[in-house]
């Protein structure tokens, strides 16, 4: 299968702001994450990949193999934005 069919078979849910903290598949995100410049990062929102509810999984984009490391399950991503260099921040959890 092409990555094009595996993308087209994902089932995404988008969650805006603090809503977004409940569309995780572990624990709910926190409202804020630390940059890597010390600054504070805000939520804005969060990627869930529904389990069970599409025909592809973005796991089943690459192999997940030793140094080689990629997902291997449904996954959410919560995206924050740094409130002093505005770089985008990332927490990644999978089902």
């Amino acid at each position: 299968m092409s990555k094009e069919e595996i993308a087209q078979g994902v089932s995404m849910e988008i969650a805006f702001g603090e809503t977004g903290t409940k569309f995780s598949h572990q624990g709910e995100f926190p409202l804020s994450a630390t940059c890597i410049c010390g600054g504070e990062g805000r939520m804005a929102f969060v990627v869930y990949e529904r389990s069970g509810h599409g025909t592809s999984y973005i796991c089943d984009m690459h192999k997940n193999e030793p140094g080689n490391m990629w997902v291997h399950d449904a996954i959410a991503v919560a995206v924050y934005l740094c409130r002093k260099c505005l770089k985008p921040i990332t927490i990644c959890n999978q089902a």
